[in-house]
C-alpha cells in the first residue's frame, strides 16, 4: 500500500482533536485500497457506499453475481444488505416515524422548560451556548432547513450519503429539521435551541422509503465524514433492530454493544473522540420494547425520554443496568417537546429523537464552558450531576443531568439556591456547611470526571472539612446527599 499523508483524508480541525486528545492515526482511519475499487468497478460493479472503519465496500449488481466474488483475494466474505423490492414499506423501527405533534393529549409548557428542566437556561445565561463547538446530525433529511429563519444558519457543510450528487437536499424528510431546531433554535425570549450558537454539519444517512441494513452503512460513511471534518458531537435520532426481510433481524441477544454493524461503527466513531449522542427509540410501549442500535454501544451516549413532570415516558426504550454499562446513561424531555414545523412554527412533538438533541446541545455548551476536559470526561460530568447518579435504572438510566454549576475559575463562589455551603480554604482543603435539616448525618462522594468515585465519607450538620491532597491533580465533582437530593461541585485539586 502506498504512503498517503493523513492531512489528504482528515481535516486540521480533525488532526487537531487527535492531537489535543493523543489519539493515534491508525489503520483503519486510511481510505480503502483504490485498486480494490478498481478491480470492482472495472468488472460492472457499481459501488454504492464504503468504510474504511469497518474495510467494507457496498457493490450493486444488476444481476446476482454474489459467487463471483469469491474470485477476488481481497475479499474474504460478503453478504446481502438490500434489494429492490415490488412494494415500498413505510418504515415502522426508525425513530423518526413515531413522531406524533401536536394533540388533544399534549401539555402546554413553557416553552423554555425543557431546558429549566436541566438548569440550562443559566448555563446560557453565563454565555454558553455551544460557541466554537462543531456538531454533526445524521438523520433523515433536512425539508426546508435553508428557509426557517429562526433556526440558525451556522451550517459548515452538509451531504446526502445516499445520493451524494443530490441537488435538492432540503427537500427530503423534515425529521432532520426537526431535530436541529431543538438544537439550534435562535434565542427569542420565547423560546431557545439547547446550543444556538453551535455550528452544524447535515448529513442524510436514512432512506425512508425501505428498511435494509445498507442504513447502517450509510451511518457508518456519515460517522467518517463527520470525522474528517473534525466535528466535536455527533447527534443521530436514528436506529434499527428490524428490516423488510425479517432475515436481516436482530434480536435481543445481540443488545451488547458489539454484534450489530451500525454500534461497531458508533464504537469506532468514540473512539475517535467523537462524543456520540444516539436516541434510545420509541419502543417502550411495542412488542421490540427495548433500546435499539446503535444505542446498545457502550462508548456512546444513549438518551431516553422524560415527560414535562420529569416521569418516564412510557414509550421510551427500556435499557439495562450490568456491573459496568447503564442504559440509556441520561434523559431529556421526549414528550410535549417544542420543535419547528417545516413552516418554522413552534409546535410539540414526541420521541427520544427530541430529548436527544436537548442533551447533545447540552454538551456542546459544556464543551465551550470546559475546553481542556475531554469528551469523556464531559460525558461523566453529566452523569455525576444527574438526578439517578447514584441509583440508575433501566428506564431513565442516571436520569436528567444538571448542567448549571459554578465553574473552575470561580471556586470561591457559593452554589446557587442550595442547603449546603461549600468554600475553599486553600491548599485542597475544602469547608463543607450543612444548614439546618432535619438529618443530622450526610454521605458525601468525590467522582472523577471519569465517573469513578474516588472518596467516599460522612459529614454533619454544620460544619465539616473534607481534605481532597491525596487526590491526583485535575477536576472533580464533591456531592453531597440530602434525602436522595444531589448538592454537586465542581472543583479543581491542585498540585
Amino acid at each position: 500500500m502506498r504512503f498517503i499523508s493523513p492531512d489528504s483524508f482528515l481535516s486540521e480541525k480533525s488532526l487537531q482533536r487527535r492531537a489535543k486528545l493523543d489519539i493515534p492515526i491508525d489503520f483503519n482511519d486510511y481510505p480503502i485500497e483504490q485498486s480494490y475499487i478498481d478491480a470492482l468497478v472495472n468488472d460492472g460493479f457499481t459501488i454504492i457506499t464504503k468504510s474504511k472503519w469497518m474495510n467494507t465496500i457496498v457493490i450493486e449488481s444488476q444481476e446476482d453475481k454474489s459467487l463471483s466474488l469469491l474470485r477476488y483475494q481481497f475479499i474474504k466474505k460478503f453478504q446481502k444488505v438490500w434489494y429492490k423490492k415490488e412494494e415500498t414499506k413505510v418504515v415502522q423501527n426508525n425513530d423518526y416515524n413515531d413522531i406524533s405533534l401536536t394533540s388533544q393529549n399534549s401539555v402546554e409548557t413553557d416553552k423554555y422548560h425543557q431546558l429549566k428542566m436541566h438548569n440550562a437556561h443559566m448555563l446560557h445565561a453565563e454565555g454558553y451556548r455551544g460557541a466554537g463547538i462543531t456538531i454533526a446530525l445524521i438523520d433523515a433529511g433536512f425539508k426546508n432547513t435553508d428557509k426557517i429563519d429562526v433556526i440558525n444558519k451556522n451550517i459548515i457543510t452538509y451531504r446526502d450519503m445516499i445520493v451524494p450528487k443530490a441537488s435538492e437536499f432540503y427537500s427530503t424528510n423534515i425529521h432532520g429539521t426537526q431535530v436541529l431546531s431543538v438544537l439550534s433554535y435562535k434565542d427569542d425570549g420565547e423560546f431557545s435551541g439547547s446550543a444556538p450558537d453551535a455550528n452544524y454539519v447535515l448529513i442524510r444517512t436514512e432512506d425512508d422509503t425501505s428498511e435494509f441494513p445498507i442504513e447502517e452503512d450509510y451511518w457508518i460513511a456519515g460517522a467518517e465524514y463527520a470525522d474528517s471534518l473534525g466535528v466535536d458531537i455527533i447527534n443521530s435520532s436514528l436506529g434499527y433492530f428490524h428490516f423488510d426481510d425479517s432475515s436481516m433481524n436482530y434480536s435481543h441477544s445481540d443488545l451488547d454493544g458489539k454484534t450489530a454493524f451500525i454500534s461497531q461503527g458508533a464504537g469506532i466513531a468514540s473512539s475517535r473522540g467523537i462524543l456520540v449522542f444516539c436516541s434510545a427509540g420509541n419502543e417502550g410501549m411495542k412488542l421490540w420494547k427495548r433500546i435499539n442500535f446503535p444505542a446498545d454501544n457502550p462508548d456512546v451516549v444513549t438518551v431516553g425520554s422524560v415527560n414535562s413532570d420529569s416521569l418516564y415516558s412510557i414509550f421510551s426504550g427500556v435499557g439495562y443496568v450490568t456491573e459496568n454499562i447503564v442504559k440509556p446513561e441520561l434523559v431529556g424531555m421526549g414528550r410535549d417537546t417544542w420543535i419547528c414545523n417545516e413552516n418554522g412554527n413552534l409546535v410539540q412533538g414526541l420521541g427520544t429523537s427530541f430529548s436527544t438533541p436537548i442533551i447533545c446541545g447540552l454538551a456542546a455548551c459544556l464543551m465551550q464552558a470546559f475546553p481542556t476536559l475531554t469528551p469523556k470526561e464531559i460525558k461523566n460530568l453529566m452523569i455525576v450531576n444527574s438526578s439517578k447518579f447514584s441509583k440508575p435504572d433501566i428506564l431513565i438510566g442516571y436520569g436528567i443531568p444538571n448542567v448549571f454549576f459554578k465553574f473552575p475559575t470561580e471556586l470561591d463562589d457559593k452554589p446557587v439556591s442550595c442547603p449546603v455551603e461549600y468554600n475553599y480554604k486553600g491548599d485542597n482543603l475544602w469547608n463543607i456547611s450543612i444548614k439546618e435539616n432535619l438529618e443530622n448525618k450526610f454521605p458525601v462522594y468525590v467522582v472523577s470526571t471519569s465517573g469513578q468515585i474516588v472518596m467516599k465519607d460522612l459529614i454533619f450538620k454544620g460544619e465539616n472539612e473534607l481534605s481532597l491532597d491525596t487526590l491526583t491533580p485535575g477536576f472533580y465533582v464533591i456531592n453531597v446527599l440530602i434525602s436522595e437530593q444531589k448538592y454537586p461541585k465542581l472543583i479543581r485539586v491542585e498540585k
